[in-house]
């Protein structure tokens, strides 16, 4: 099998998909599908109100890495789960991959903190002078 990437597949703009629509992307068979989401965290697709999956394209392109671990470099489970562990460590949270919602609400919660520091800033400068007499 060759090395397929998220970017090498033509996945069809859309907002969500179903685990058909995954299924033909990735050439990946549902019940597969089903067991990767039991034994990785990250993939947790969201559901419907009739329980049915919603894939994003996030999720698409976290199951062709699944994919090519465990077919193409032949990793057992619990060595894909710590080489993608170890992938998503390495690069670190950014910002641009947190989602839209997070990524706003921690820069509102930064925002707050450093407002609070500097409220804070002039009491602990007179302290510091306090404590040196």
């Amino acid at each position: 099998m060759s090395n397929l990437t998220a970017e090498a597949l033509e996945i069809p703009e859309k907002y969500f998909y179903t685990i058909g629509d995954v299924c033909r992307i990735t050439g990946t068979k549902p019940h597969i599908l089903r067991y990767w989401e039991s034994q990785f965290k990250l993939l947790r697709p969201a559901r419907r109100y009739s329980g049915h999956r919603k894939y994003t394209q996030k999720d698409i392109e976290l199951i062709t890495r699944i994919k090519f671990l465990i077919i193409d470099k032949r990793f057992t489970l619990a060595g894909a789960k710590r080489e993608i562990n170890r992938q998503l460590t390495a690069k670190g949270t950014d910002m641009k991959t947190l989602d839209p919602s997070m990524a706003g609400a921690l820069q509102d919660l930064k925002r707050e903190i450093e407002e609070c520091l500097e409220l804070l800033a002039p009491e602990m400068k007179q302290q510091e002078l306090l404590d040196l007499k």
